[in-house]
């Protein structure tokens, strides 16, 4: 071949705004690759830092962002260089298991969102900083003045400069690599402002479980037994701390439901001899007796987690049942499924790959696989719902006998010894309890809808609470006799 080959421009629009236009995906592009460092590091021989953290400061006021990390930084200027000069080439691509980025790419993800992204390295044992800045107003205005003219190369050494400056007194000593957006744009800011940002941010990034949550080490052990010895969950956790708070995922123990912990052994299909298929990694989960719709925490569903980064969201099961076309049900039924459900996937194989975008893996045999599992799984959840809701509404011994098969379907009662009596409660309960706000829609509308029911017994007990408080119970019981007689003569 003769030709030149020419990577246009369009290309570094393509792998910044195309892939992160979410600008919440920096934070974990950024946390990822301090956590790799470390690894990297840590298998090259070096000495531990007992200490290295992330921290994730933002100042409103000033519009800017620093990402920092206390660890062993870049080990010379020359490598810095070639390091922020290069994209779609990573140093990680050696064992895919040990490192979650891999592409190259994630550095740059905060270019669109910025107007100059900074790298800063320091070391230990050097008195220089190296700097590297892209320049985001730049960027914007080249890539979209049409006559503007140059390759991607040319494009990269009209917006990126690369120094080296002696570091100040306060610095001398300390070893860090820090990342800095100046003067964030409006979707950083409008992303800041939403209420659930800090929960978002605990459940996307590569945190450590907290100390609340007392199976926590009994899932990191159950992921060594199974992974295999040289396998540690922790390997993909690192301390963050955003505005000077610690973040861990957001688990405690008001999560443990009914069935205490539950695990699956996650492999893919198997082998043409009959061999197991590979380990893909281990599911989690926790549930009730009777799965409710309602939202008790700011966590729910089952999140899939790829070395300990979360993929896609709350409802991601529910979005691959439906896209795997295997009929299990309706997906807003799935999703609603999902609310009485806490737990996450944990994949780490090497035969699975992130797509570009990290919200799933790429397309082959080994991801459709992944996709059967979770589908089977939504199957028997989905049947042990239909089967809880039936036993609970008549209560007849034929339907006990379908849930008990159903429960033993979806988590094998012997083997996660789970006494099934806890979950058909509600047969050898005989005795007689006094109404309460739950039974108004049972003496008042006994033939309306569930959901009708629900939402009277609600209303029903906040106007219980405001009669009682000036003293007029007898007027609610007349509001009540109203209501049950207009619904009787309908």
């Amino acid at each position: 071949m003769n030709g030149t080959i020419i990577v246009g421009r369009s290309v570094l629009e393509t792998i910044t705004v195309a892939l992160y236009e979410n600008p919440i995906i920096l934070f974990r592009e950024y946390v990822q690759n301090s956590l790799d460092a470390r690894n990297r590091a840590i298998n090259d021989g070096k000495a531990q830092i007992k200490d290295l953290h992330v921290t994730l400061d933002v100042d409103k006021q000033a519009r800017r962002i620093v990402i920092k990390d206390n660890g062993y930084g870049i080990d010379s200027y020359k490598a810095f260089e070639n390091r922020m000069l290069s994209i779609g080439s990573s140093h990680k691509e050696s064992d895919r298991t040990k490192y979650i980025g891999f592409r190259g790419i994630g550095r740059i993800s905060g270019l669109p969102f910025c107007d100059k992204l900074i790298f800063r390295n320091k070391q230990a044992n050097s008195n220089t900083i190296h700097e590297c800045i892209w320049d985001g107003d730049k960027y914007r205005k080249e890539l979209s003045d049409p006559t503007t003219d140059g390759d991607l190369e040319t494009i990269i050494t009209h917006i990126v400069t690369v120094s080296e400056k002696a570091a100040d007194d306060r610095d001398k000593g300390k070893q860090y690599f820090e990342v800095i957006l100046e003067n964030y744009t409006d979707d950083i800011k409008d992303m800041l402002a939403d209420d659930n940002f800090k929960v978002k941010l605990t459940r996307m990034l590569p945190l450590e479980y907290s100390k609340k949550f007392s199976r926590a080490r009994d899932i990191e052990k159950q992921y060594k037994t199974f992974m295999g010895e040289g396998e540690d969950l922790r390997t993909f956790m690192i301390p963050v701390k955003y505005q000077g708070e610690n973040l861990v995922k957001g688990y405690d123990d008001s999560f443990i439901l009914e069935s205490d912990i539950v695990f699956w052994e996650v492999r893919g299909k198997k082998k043409k001899d009959g061999a197991l298929g590979d380990k893909m990694g281990l599911l989690w989960f926790t549930f009730e007796s009777h799965l409710t719709s309602s939202i008790k925490n700011e966590y729910y569903g089952i999140l899939t987690r790829s070395k300990n980064v979360l993929m896609r969201g709350d409802d991601t099961f529910a979005q691959v049942a439906d896209e795997n076309q295997v009929y299990v049900t309706t997906f807003r039924e799935m999703a609603q499924m999902l609310r009485g459900v806490y737990g996450e996937l944990l994949i780490n194989a090497q035969h699975l790959s992130d797509n570009s975008r990290r919200d799933w893996f790429l397309p082959d045999e080994h991801s459709r696989a992944l996709n059967y599992v979770i589908t089977d799984y939504m199957r028997r959840l989905h049947q042990y719902r239909y089967c809880a809701s039936r036993y609970f509404r008549k209560n007849a011994t034929k339907t006990k006998e379908e849930l008990k098969h159903a429960l033993d379907e979806l988590v094998d009662l012997k083997a996660h010894n789970i006494d099934f009596s806890k979950f058909a409660w509600k047969e050898e309960t005989t005795e007689k309890k006094e109404p309460s706000a739950k039974s108004f829609s049972e003496q008042d509308i006994p033939h309306q809808s569930l959901g009708m029911k629900k939402s009277y017994d609600l209303l029903m007990m906040v106007i219980e609470t405001y009669f009682k408080s000036i003293k007029k119970s007898d007027e609610f019981l007349r509001l009540r006799a109203y209501i049950a007689n207009y619904f009787k003569s309908k």
